[in-house]
């Protein structure tokens, strides 16, 4: 495989789960991660969180930066 195919994005429609609708509805760290999983292979994800900020979004990070 030459460098300019590997640097090529797939086309939406060719994705895995285009089409599907997802409603995400998780509150901790492994629902959001497979909320961006599942976009990244081509599913519409909704993020639906109480009015308040998620509780989620004040964690620290999991790994910590050299």
């Amino acid at each position: 495989m030459n460098a300019e195919a590997a640097n090529q994005t797939v086309p939406s429609s060719a994705k895995v789960l285009s089409g599907i609708r997802v409603l995400d509805f998780g509150r901790f760290i492994a629902a959001p991660l497979c909320g961006a999983i599942l976009a990244d292979m081509g599913a519409d994800v909704i993020r639906v969180e109480k009015r308040q900020t998620a509780r989620s979004r004040r964690f620290r990070p999991i790994i910590r930066r050299r």
